[in-house]
């Protein structure tokens, strides 16, 4: 488990393009399985978490607890999450019943749509302006 090491936000990738009607829209996503974990939550408590989701999404999460061996993690989750420790067969794991959603993207993409139209008017005097010199 990498934790707070830049890994979540390096994995960002992002598109803009000019759709078939004239309209400047762009999209943003990462291929690191840990964003959609974060972004949605896991679980029973990923699911009671409140998050705002686009219409037509609907996760769907595990409903029983799981168990993270303590050995394949490099953080003691116990201490960083408070995630109860049992021993089975000599073997130290984590319970868990999950995460809450703790959502970055959502947030970020109503930001940039709200304050879109300023940065492209920003910009796009600015160049003007070198264009004057």
């Amino acid at each position: 488990m990498q934790h707070s090491t830049g890994e979540l936000s390096s994995s960002l990738k992002y598109e803009v393009m000019e759709d078939t009607d004239g309209k400047v829209v762009g999209r943003l996503w990462s291929d690191n399985p840990v964003a959609t974990y974060r972004e949605l939550g896991t679980g029973l408590v990923g699911e009671a978490s409140p998050k705002n989701l686009p219409d037509g999404i609907n996760p769907v999460y595990t409903q029983h607890p799981w168990f993270i061996p303590a050995d394949l993690v490099d953080t003691d989750l116990n201490a960083v999450y408070g995630l109860p420790e049992i021993t089975i067969n000599h073997r130290k794991f984590y319970r868990t019943n999950g995460q809450p959603a703790r959502q970055f993207m959502a947030p970020a993409i109503k930001t940039a749509g709200e304050d879109g139209p300023d940065v492209i008017k920003e910009h796009v005097q600015k160049e003007l302006g070198e264009l004057g010199k």
